[in-house]
């Protein structure tokens, strides 16, 4: 028995039915030509000082170039088991960040109206309304249809499978900081017993800095002594390292 053999159920269960999503395709040559139409109407913005306007327009053309990279692979997918994987990567939103979706273009294009609006270009804010409506339409016309389609079986066990890892990671990294530098303020209170006359309550506290790579916070600070007598320092050098456990 051959190795195709053995493993042709376990592929079929992660091959979609391309059938089931000719509704989906047939569509995206409609959303082609609407970001081919908003390309168009983009071009003709030119020669615009306004700095916000020139920011927005950069981050709008490039949502719109990943959306047409991100279309072109769910036009012509590797394999049939790619074929939900490049649809659902379209149409997915990442925090209107890149990768891109059509949702992001149009709310990055919305912004740029606003702000042509404001810079006295109302006329080339207008240009941009027929596209933009146009793709409005066609993004929510296939989105609606790709939510009614089910993910290939071996895939929705797999996301069930790591549904816990996936929540660990999105936590950590939507709370974990990468790098942080913040002010820190020591307070050391204690009460000392010794032969040599220098027992009794001391107290020190002092600015001081924290820096957080990660896990790891380093603090480091000067605590001056308030209760200073005359054979002692005026101060000294405070240093911490603490590592933070992810996993408590």
């Amino acid at each position: 028995m051959s190795l195709g053999s053995v493993f042709a159920p376990v592929q079929a269960l992660n091959t979609a039915n391309p059938d089931r999503y000719q509704g989906v395709v047939q569509d995206l040559p409609s959303l082609r030509m609407t970001l081919e139409a908003l390309s168009r109407e983009l071009m003709t913005i030119t020669a615009v000082h306004a700095e916000e306007v020139a920011l927005l327009f950069e981050t709008a053309g490039a949502h719109l170039t990943d959306t047409f990279r991100k279309l072109s692979a769910a036009e012509a997918p590797n394999s049939p088991a790619e074929i939900y994987d490049d649809l659902e990567s379209l149409m997915t939103d990442w925090g209107r960040v890149a990768p891109s979706s059509p949702r992001s273009l149009i709310e990055s294009v919305h912004r740029l109206q606003d702000a042509l609006v404001a810079a006295n270009l109302a006329a080339a804010a207008r240009r941009l309304d027929a596209p933009l409506q146009e793709l409005e339409r066609a993004f929510v016309r296939i989105a609606d249809r790709l939510r009614n389609i089910r993910r290939p079986a071996l895939q929705s066990c797999a996301f069930g499978e790591a549904a816990f890892a996936v929540r660990v990671a999105d936590a950590a990294f939507r709370e974990l900081n990468i790098f942080q530098l913040s002010p820190a303020w020591v307070l050391d209170i204690a009460r000392l017993t010794s032969d040599t006359g220098t027992s009794g309550a001391r107290v020190g506290c002092g600015p001081g800095l924290r820096l957080s790579i990660a896990t790891v916070d380093v603090t480091v600070a000067y605590v001056f002594n308030l209760r200073r007598r005359p054979d002692e320092r005026r101060g000294a050098f405070f240093f911490s390292l603490d590592i933070t456990d992810l996993f408590r």
